[in-house]
């Protein structure tokens, strides 16, 4: 293991390199928040699909794909993709049009500012996804190295908070590129040895074996035997297609865009991309079982990695996973952080301290929270879930500031409101008591019942306003 803990180290101390290079752009609070709007279409392409493709997609996936089978994946990575795809057709060309450099400046612009505000609490979500990536790349190296789990987790957040206040969205941007490529090259690798192992030499034998290692119920995408099933996994498909568009994280790639076209181009080719190489970690969950055993739900494609890989390429399979990990977290501190300097903070803390410092503080403050989550014990499916269930009720509230004309801003603030009570309840709840389930005592899963009450609320209040107001 010497060998891997100086690859790591070299990984580490080059990805350092290119975040102190690509800082030398970074001038103003614009350059580290939007890259200065200057990202061409591979650049924002590749930092989309990086970003989004992490511990989520890769590793947290597989898992819950070997645990529950094929229907898990439409949480990850059918439902991202999908995610991305709707940006493309119905809000990358007109946010980018609005010259904004947070997402949370569309509630100030369209509503007004305490709704921004409310807006803003939301996007803590994040600090439960970046959890996540702390978790999972802290997995690994307990698996090949011992470190314990709560150690690996400190040291993972000091190294990715480091290199994400050097450079902002360029350096971000850089190494997400760079990151991609080692996550292609590693996937690709170990897809390909796997496929050859189980097919005894045949990429297509080993799809085949895979599938008939599985059961017809594992294999069924939507699940229909019973109406609480397939609400539960319509809910899943919810929060992860719908939730993640209000994300400061795919917004800020596409603010960062050059043009609205770039930003609209990105989106798609990227939606598609994330489709493809979500294809691998469906192959590693599906295939666990067949590898490891019928306990195999846990650490699956670590685990995978162990048995099939020489030491030499067990190296790449850990620099590929660090790549993954380190594309989501550089994005997901950003984005919080971003918020936090430039919309949550009293004026006069803004006025006293330059932008550009202030946003960096905020990083490390995203950081110390998020470890603070990842250490709570809530597993890394939960947390993931957690994230993404967070951008439901400003989901409906983006999308009719966009397509509606003036609407009270009242029905905003009101919408907003429930869905954080709920939203923050159920969170609290879930570290507290950990049997806790909200959606057994909801009539639908907590995903659509934040959807459907979200919109419920939103149109009443509009509805209340304008009868009061015609009295008048």
């Amino acid at each position: 293991m010497v060998g891997l803990a100086l690859c790591v180290t070299a990984f580490g101390i080059v990805t350092m390199g290119i975040a102190i290079w690509a800082s030398r752009r970074v001038h103003t609070v614009e350059d580290f928040v939007v890259a200065g709007r200057n990202l061409s279409l591979v650049m924002t392409t590749g930092s989309l699909i990086a970003t989004w493709f992490g511990a989520g997609a890769l590793l947290v996936a597989a898992d819950e794909i070997a645990l529950e089978g094929l229907p898990a994946a439409i949480f990850e990575p059918i439902g991202s993709a999908l995610c991305l795809l709707l940006a493309a057709v119905f809000f990358a060309r007109r946010l980018w049009n609005e010259k904004l450099l947070t997402i949370n400046e569309i509630f100030s612009k369209k509503y007004n500012q305490r709704a921004a505000v409310l807006a803003a609490i939301f996007d803590f979500g994040f600090i439960t996804w970046v959890a996540t990536q702390f978790l999972a790349l802290a997995g690994i190296f307990h698996v090949f190295f011992g470190i314990p789990i709560t150690a690996g987790v400190i040291i993972v957040a000091i190294f990715l908070v480091a290199y994400t206040m050097i450079g902002g969205m360029w350096s971000v941007a850089v190494t997400d590129v760079a990151q991609l490529v080692c996550l292609s090259i590693g996937m690709l690798f170990l897809t390909w040895t796997m496929l050859a192992e189980t097919g005894e030499g045949s990429l297509l034998g080993g799809v085949n074996a895979i599938l008939a290692s599985n059961t017809p119920d594992r294999l069924t995408l939507i699940p229909t035997s019973s109406a609480p099933e397939f609400l539960g996994w319509l809910g899943l498909l919810a929060a992860a297609s719908l939730g993640n568009i209000s994300g400061q994280d795919l917004m800020q790639r596409i603010f960062s865009a050059k043009s609205a076209d770039v930003a609209v181009r990105a989106s798609y080719l990227s939606a598609i991309a994330y489709l493809t190489m979500g294809i691998a970690p469906i192959l590693f969950g599906l295939g666990a079982g067949l590898i490891i055993g019928e306990n195999a739900h846990e650490a699956v494609i670590a685990d995978i990695a162990q048995r099939l890989l020489s030491p030499a390429a067990v190296i790449i399979f850990t620099l590929m996973v660090m790549a993954t990990v380190m594309s989501s977290v550089d994005s997901g501190l950003l984005a919080p952080a971003s918020i936090l300097a430039t919309n949550v903070l009293p004026q006069s803390i803004r006025d006293r301290i330059p932008a550009l410092i202030l946003t960096r503080i905020c990083v490390a403050v995203c950081g110390i929270l998020s470890v603070v989550m990842a250490l709570s014990g809530l597993s890394g499916f939960e947390l993931l879930e957690g994230s993404y269930s967070a951008g439901l009720t400003p989901f409906v509230i983006i999308t009719f500031g966009v397509y509606r004309k003036k609407d009270p801003a009242s029905a905003a603030v009101w919408t907003l409101a429930f869905g954080l009570v709920l939203w923050l309840g159920e969170m609290l709840l879930a570290v507290l008591i950990p049997s806790f389930d909200l959606d057994a005592m909801l009539p639908l899963p907590s995903s659509l019942f934040t959807l459907v009450v979200s919109v419920i609320i939103y149109f009443a209040i509009c509805r209340i306003v304008r009868a009061r107001a015609s009295k008048n």
